[in-house]
């Protein structure tokens, strides 16, 4: 996994070349930010946040981004597209 951006929007890669890649979860939802205390940190608006793990305490709030992915995340979208790489 890895994360890049350009300062407008954020690229993000999911990938192994073996069975298990390591795990890549968004979210947009203003709860993703809950900690078990119930405190939830403030989210701007159009934001996402892209973790390896969820950050609240049931995960309800997030989607894993699918093995072998590229996304594009930019003003509040997250545009997801196949990753498929020639070795």
């Amino acid at each position: 996994s890895c994360a890049l951006s350009d300062g407008d929007t954020l690229y993000t890669l999911r990938y192994a070349s073996g069975s298990h890649a390591h795990s890549q979860f968004y979210s947009t939802h203003a709860l993703c930010m809950q900690e078990i205390n119930g405190v939830c940190a403030v989210m701007p608006p159009r934001s996402v946040v892209v973790v390896s793990e969820p950050l609240d305490p049931s995960g309800e709030h997030w989607q894993e981004m699918p093995m072998n992915s590229f996304a594009a995340i930019r003003d509040g979208r997250v545009m997801i597209e196949p990753l498929s790489l020639r070795v």
